[in-house]
C-alpha cells in the first residue's frame, strides 16, 4: 500500500509559530542553531528574527572552537576539542577564500567570531561561516603618520599583540583596536584614518583590553587598571588619553587577562611566572567607593578560556556546556613536543580556581593555538 504523502514527508511548515519559538529559545550550541535554521525557509526566517537577540546574548560567551588542518588541507575545518569529550570535526561549509587561506599562518586571531588578517598595513576583517569580508582603512592616521614596522621589535608582527571588536560586525557599526608593546590603534567603523598612540611606555602598555560597558579597559603585566579614552578635538582630530584606575603594583607578575561575565561583572585572571597558579579579582568600582580589585576563589559557575598568543579570553557559563568544561575552571591551548600521549602536540590545560588542581588534556589532532567563537551567521536553507 503507498504511504500518503503527508506521513512519509512531514509539513515542518504547520507547526504553530510559539512551538517553533519555544524550541529555538531552547538551543545553546551553535552548531544546533545552524541545524534548526535549514529545515526549511519558513524556519530560517524565525531563526533569522531570533538571530539579533540571540547574538548579543551569546557575544563573547559561546563555548569556543577551534581550526584544525587548514595547513594541510585544502578547506578548512572547524573543530571542538575540550576536555571530556571527543574531538568534534565540523562539517559546516567554511567560506574561506584561498588566498586568505594561504595566509592563516598570518592571522592576527579572532574576536566575535570574525578571523583578523594584516598585510602591508592594510586590515581585513573574515567571517569563515558567512564569507563576509570587510577592510578596514590602512594605518595611517590624520596626520598622516604610518604605523611603520622598523619602531617595533623584529620578533613582533607589526608589533601586534592582539586585535579585537566591540561587537560582531554584522549587528552594524563596531570599533576595533589593535594594541602591540608600545602603541594603540583604535577605528570606529565608517572612519577614513586610525587614532594612534605610542605613549603607552608611559603607563606599562596593556596586555590586554577589552569593550566594557561603553568604555575600553585595560590590564598591564604589573596588574595596574587603566582606561582609554578616545578624545576628539577640534576639526575633528582624535586622541588616545590613559586614565589610571588601579594603580600598577612594584612587583612584575606576568600575564593577566580581563574577561566579563554573563552576569556583566569584569574579572582580571593573573598567571603568576614564577609559580604557574592562577589568581583572580573583580573590579568594583559602583558603589560609592574608590575602584578597587577584590580577590575571588570562584567564577560564580563560569569557565574561563584564555588565549595567550593573543592575549584575549572567552567567558561561558558552564552550566550551559555540560561534559564539556567545569565551574570554575581556566582552561588554555599549550604547544609541547610531540609524543604518544600527545600526538599532535598541543594540549588543553585546566586550572581549577577552588581547589587549585591543574590538569592536561592532551588533543589527539592537530589544532591551532587560538580559540574562535563563531558568529552565529545562518546558512541558506537548501528548501
Amino acid at each position: 500500500m503507498e504511504k500518503s504523502s503527508d506521513l512519509s514527508s512531514p509539513n515542518w511548515l504547520c507547526l504553530p509559530y510559539d512551538l517553533i519559538s519555544l524550541i529555538i529559545e531552547k538551543l545553546v550550541h551553535l552548531s544546533d542553531f545552524i541545524r534548526f535554521s535549514v529545515v526549511c525557509k519558513s524556519w530560517n526566517s524565525i531563526a533569522s528574527y531570533h538571530r539579533i537577540q540571540k547574538l548579543n546574548q551569546l557575544s563573547n560567551h559561546q563555548l569556543p572552537w577551534q581550526f584544525t588542518g587548514y595547513r594541510d588541507e585544502k578547506v578548512p575545518r572547524l573543530c571542538n576539542s575540550l576536555p571530556n569529550s571527543s574531538p568534534t570535526i565540523f562539517n559546516f561549509k567554511l567560506r574561506i577564500p584561498s588566498e586568505y587561506i594561504a595566509m592563516m599562518y598570518h592571522c592576527a586571531g579572532s574576536s566575535h567570531g570574525w578571523l583578523i588578517f594584516e598585510k602591508e598595513l592594510v586590515v581585513t576583517l573574515l567571517n569563515p561561516l558567512s564569507g563576509n569580508i570587510i577592510h578596514l582603512p590602512r594605518l595611517i592616521d590624520r596626520s598622516r603618520h604610518i604605523l611603520r614596522r622598523h619602531t617595533y621589535p623584529s620578533n613582533d608582527y607589526y608589533g601586534f599583540t592582539s586585535v579585537i571588536l566591540s561587537r560582531d560586525p554584522s549587528l552594524g557599526s563596531f570599533e576595533f583596536l589593535i594594541f602591540g608593546c608600545y602603541y594603540v590603534a583604535h577605528l570606529k567603523f565608517g572612519d577614513k584614518f586610525w587614532t594612534l598612540s605610542e605613549r603607552l611606555k608611559d603607563f606599562c602598555s596593556p596586555q590586554s583590553l577589552i569593550f566594557y560597558k561603553d568604555r575600553i579597559i585595560g590590564v598591564c603585566k604589573y596588574g595596574g587598571i587603566m582606561c582609554l579614552d578616545v578624545i576628539i578635538g577640534v576639526k575633528g582630530s582624535r586622541r588616545i588619553e590613559l586614565r589610571e584606575i588601579i594603580p600598577k603594583c612594584d612587583i612584575y607578575i606576568g600575564d593577566c587577562f580581563l574577561s566579563e561575565t554573563t552576569l556583566g561583572d569584569l574579572l582580571v585572571v593573573y598567571r603568576y611566572t614564577n609559580c604557574g597558579k592562577f589568581k583572580v579579582s573583580k573590579l568594583i568600582e559602583s558603589d560609592g567607593q574608590l575602584p578597587r580589585l577584590v580577590p575571588v576563589d570562584n567564577l560564580d559557575g563560569h569557565s574561563i578560556f584564555l588565549d595567550f598568543l593573543h592575549n584575549q579570553s572567552i567567558s561561558v557559563l558552564a552550566s550551559n556546556y555540560v561534559g564539556y568544561c567545569r565551574p570554575n575552571s581556566i582552561y588554555y591551548l599549550h604547544r609541547q613536543r610531540r609524543s604518544i600521549l600527545t600526538p599532535s602536540g598541543v594540549e588543553i590545560k585546566e586550572f581549577n580556581l577552588e581547589d587549585q588542581s591543574c590538569q592536561k588534556h592532551p588533543i589527539p589532532i592537530p589544532v591551532e593555538l587560538f580559540w574562535i567563537v563563531p558568529s552565529m551567521t545562518l546558512p541558506h536553507p537548501k528548501v
